[in-house]
């Protein structure tokens, strides 16, 4: 990527006047850049929902280089919201999402790992699991749970008309699978997604999650 075009690209294209507030992105600390590469064991110690036992397959996801990359370079401290009214969030806001703040605290088990949300609150995020991180949006109330550090107890409190046909009367299991269907494609990868929001080119995402629902 290119980050010094992303970074001006941001700037030429926000309502704020960056030079009359904090800068929009800095280069991530090492210390930040951990919420990232040591991921599996920051959920174990700190998970709000998660016991050890039952992260054992976010171990085994390896955090692309590039979205390291991104971060050390363009950690968005400042990001204004921009036209879509999408607003990134920086390493410590990720972190926070990942540990504490439903849908995404849920989530993480399966590797999605929200980046950013909506004005109304719906969180942009994107798929660890595969090298190109493809870019979804979902809705806020996807994923619930109901009690502290319990993960077995996670469901799907307003299921798709998909999910509900499939199973029927029968509980719905929060797999990564079932996470998927419930899922609006953005971009197929992150760069691209990067790219196109410096530039704001997106409509109103919220807009398009409710088309698909």
């Amino acid at each position: 990527m290119d980050y010094q075009n992303l970074y001006t690209n941001f700037k030429n294209n926000s309502d704020v006047d960056e030079e009359q507030c904090a800068p929009f992105f800095e280069k991530a600390t090492d210390e930040e850049i951990k919420s990232l590469t040591d991921l599996y064991n920051i959920c174990v110690s700190n998970s709000a929902v998660w016991r050890k036992e039952d992260l054992a397959g976010l171990k085994e996801i390896e955090i692309p280089p590039q979205l390291i990359q991104f971060y050390q370079e363009l950690n968005p401290v400042n990001a204004p919201m921009n036209n879509a009214g999408i607003t990134l969030a920086d390493l410590m806001e990720i972190r926070e999402e990942y540990l504490n703040l439903a849908p995404g605290c849920y989530m993480i088990k399966w590797g999605f790992l929200v980046i950013a949300t909506t004005i109304g609150g719906d969180p942009v995020l994107i798929d660890l699991n595969d090298e190109a991180l493809p870019v979804y949006i979902a809705d806020h109330t996807l994923i619930m749970g109901d009690e502290f550090r319990e993960g077995n107890n996670v469901y799907f409190p307003y299921p798709t008309d998909e999910l509900k046909e499939e199973y029927e009367k029968e509980t719905i299991p929060v797999t990564y699978k079932n996470i998927k269907k419930c899922l609006l494609l953005i971009e197929d990868r992150f760069d691209v997604f990067m790219d196109k929001l410096s530039c704001d080119e997106y409509d109103d995402l919220e807009e398009m999650l409710d088309e698909m629902n």
